[in-house]
């Protein structure tokens, strides 16, 4: 593919791009960093030592609504604290200031930080100043950031610890052990660690997930006590809330179910799913290759094998992309490989499939189910 091309496809990104941000200011405008508020409570409940509103859905929700109410323009339906106790520690801090304030920090500092990981993953690159934007205006970014979710720090810690390997492997292990904050999109880590061979990396991940759940027994057992009830035992409002989320999530087992597929049936699709990424995974840190393939790679097998993707958590997606189209500037990439790499960057625009579906736009409809074969495409593409 020639230059010329790759900035007709970055043009395309500039035009369509402010229409994700526009999105976000209709999507997001009556509960404005929804996610952050979870956070935020949770946050300050971990501190005071409720429990009992914090592994209690509805309750949480509640408060949600009460403590939140002046940017909420409507009340906001099944919000449940889920994440590990580690994910406390984080909770704690952004709890600790009013909302506006955690809001501007939290947000502000996962730009900067994943802002400063893409300046340098693409250092010695000329065009790297439209690579940056282009994953500013990438739809999923604007979804991030009206959410106020972690997927910034996810693909920043994916990225920095990548270009910390092999030569920094301790360092580049503890970045990955982050990871655990969003335990689903480290599944793909362990395969890589260990088809590259990469031991003092395990260690390192190893220790900052080691540290991270011996920090959070400072709070006590308790939050472990309710995680693991929650994870384990059957809980009528925690099972509400998985099945709305994975009707609207767009993991292959969404895809699956919304297609007519039974629970087992989209389960195995899941699993199957994992296994691909896994396999593309070993094969790209086994052989020698270079980072930028190996993130791509490792970016579209995190979000493929993920039994729970949103909307924000494609801006790994959009890394991806658009690191596909800037080794263009060095290779010529095959017209199909830069298509699916566009589709990949447009597909928060299209998604969730169970949103898209009720527009009644069987085209739309269509890409927007198609989401797991694009990601697929994009990381096979990324070995070829």
């Amino acid at each position: 593919m020639e230059v010329a091309a790759i900035r007709a496809a970055a043009l395309v990104f500039v035009i369509v791009g402010p229409v994700g941000w526009l999105l976000f200011f209709v999507l997001f405008h009556r509960a404005p960093a929804q996610d952050l508020m979870v956070f935020h409570t949770a946050g300050r409940l971990a501190v005071a030592q409720d429990w009992a509103q914090l592994r209690d859905g509805p309750a949480f929700t509640d408060l949600l609504n009460r403590t939140h109410a002046a940017w909420l323009g409507a009340p906001l339906v099944l919000h449940p604290w889920v994440y590990p106790p580690p994910g406390l520690l984080l909770a704690a801090l952004i709890g600790s200031v009013n909302f506006v304030a955690a809001y501007v920090v939290f947000v502000g500092t996962s730009v900067a930080v994943l802002g400063w990981c893409l300046w340098r993953w693409w250092a010695g690159n000329g065009a790297r100043r439209l690579w940056l934007v282009l994953v500013a205006l990438c739809p999923a970014t604007a979804f991030c950031v009206g959410s106020g979710q972690l997927s910034f720090l996810i693909a920043a810690a994916l990225l920095w610890a990548l270009m910390l390997l092999p030569a920094q492997e301790f360092a580049a292990g503890c970045l990955l052990g982050l990871l655990l904050l969003k335990p689903q999109f480290g599944l793909m880590v362990p395969v890589a660690l260990l088809a590259g061979r990469y031991w003092r990396a395990m260690a390192g991940a190893a220790a900052t997930a080691g540290l991270l759940i011996l920090l959070s027994f400072a709070f006590g057992m308790q939050p472990w006590r309710d995680w693991a009830r929650l994870m384990f035992a059957h809980d009528p409002a925690f099972a509400a809330w998985m099945e709305t989320g994975r009707h609207f999530g767009q993991s292959v087992d969404t895809v699956a179910r919304l297609l007519g597929a039974s629970g087992h049936v989209a389960t195995l699709a899941q699993v199957l799913a994992i296994v691909l990424a896994a396999a593309c995974v070993w094969r790209a840190f086994a052989r020698p290759l270079d980072v930028q393939r190996r993130g791509v790679v490792l970016l579209c097998a995190a979000v493929l094998a993920a039994p729970h993707v949103g909307n924000y958590d494609a801006v790994l997606l959009g890394i991806a992309a658009v690191t596909t189209l800037a080794r263009g500037i060095e290779r010529r990439l095959a017209p199909w490989t830069a298509a699916v790499a566009a589709a990949a960057w447009l597909g928060s625009l299209i998604n969730p499939p169970a949103l898209i579906e009720m527009l009644g736009v069987p085209l739309l409809t269509a890409a927007s189910l198609a989401t797991p074969l694009v990601t697929a495409g994009l990381m096979v593409s990324a070995l070829l």
